[in-house]
């Protein structure tokens, strides 16, 4: 009993020490999606914001593609860049600590270059990604079952958290096993 409430004690502390980062909500409008990015972070100042969209799913069956620059973009001054595939894009900036960054564009599915995409189911799945100050924060585009699509991105644990979480769980059910075999004898 008591290594299930440290376990769960240890996912909560996790959990919560993922200080919120900051959202991206995405709607349609004339032209495509409107992304609209709102930082308020205690990591500092963001040096670029990935998108990366193989995780989607359209309705014919392939996914979407970034089909060009942005058409539209405000807030801090960024960089755009895409892969050759133009599944993945992201934005790289100066310096960019808070308020909003906002971008439209029309994408494409991956073999439809004129698909008429749709924030809702379209950009379902999509990843973001965020670094600042060398911390990765990340959250995947899901519906919030009203009208837009929503990102909540929050520290990615570094592999050598995760280490120090197991050993420390194996740790804890040793002794358990061991106190259990004491009181048994």
């Amino acid at each position: 009993m008591q290594l299930r409430k440290l376990i769960a004690l240890v996912a909560s502390t996790l959990a919560a020490s993922g200080a919120f980062a900051g959202t991206l909500t995405a709607s349609n409008n004339a032209t495509g999606f409107s992304i609209n990015t709102v930082v308020n972070n205690s990591f500092g100042a963001l040096s670029s914001i990935t998108f990366d969209l193989r995780n989607t799913h359209t309705s014919d069956g392939s996914h979407l593609v970034i089909d060009g620059l942005p058409s539209s973009m405000s807030g801090p001054a960024a960089t755009f860049s895409a892969n050759a595939s133009n599944d993945v894009f992201s934005f790289s900036f100066v310096s960019y600590s808070s308020g909003p960054f906002s971008f439209t564009w029309d994408p494409d599915s991956a073999i439809n270059g004129s698909y008429g995409a749709v924030a809702n189911p379209d950009l379902v799945g999509t990843i973001v990604t965020a670094v600042s100050n060398g911390q990765t924060l990340q959250g995947t585009m899901a519906y919030d079952g009203r009208s837009l699509v929503i990102a909540t991105l929050a520290p990615v644990p570094e592999p050598e958290t995760f280490a120090m979480m197991i050993a420390g769980i194996g740790l804890l059910g040793a002794a358990a096993r061991r106190r259990r075999a004491t009181i048994a004898s």
